[in-house]
């Protein structure tokens, strides 16, 4: 996990939304996340942690967005984890599932810098 301060990234996704200016930890540490952390990563794990802020905003389980997306458990499993290519197929069916837009969807902190 990458540290923030004396938080770790884990913390910022389960605690944490985006916000439209700068994200910032919405529970108890009301830090600012810096845009540097997700600059180094790869475009698998900034789909998987952008489904993974979309999915808990909406309080929907894995399994249950995954109904929703008409695709396999263990799959969303893999995409949301940053362990599997995801099609441009499938990424329409879980953002359907995510009941949002494509335009939304990448218009995110993660997207906003190569």
């Amino acid at each position: 996990m990458l540290p923030i301060g004396k938080f770790t990234l884990r913390h910022y996704l389960y605690h944490c939304s985006n916000s439209k200016k700068q994200p910032r930890c919405a529970k108890t540490c009301r830090i600012p996340v810096p845009d540097k952390i997700f600059s180094g990563m790869d475009i698998k794990k900034k789909i998987g942690l952008r489904i993974k802020e979309l999915r808990t905003e909406k309080e929907l389980t894995q399994e249950g967005l995954a109904w929703n997306a008409e695709i396999n458990r263990t799959f969303m499993n893999h995409v949301e984890n940053g362990r599997k290519n995801v099609s441009i197929e499938s990424l329409e069916k879980i953002i359907a599932g995510l009941g949002t837009s494509l335009k939304e969807f990448f218009n995110a902190i993660e997207f906003s810098k190569p």
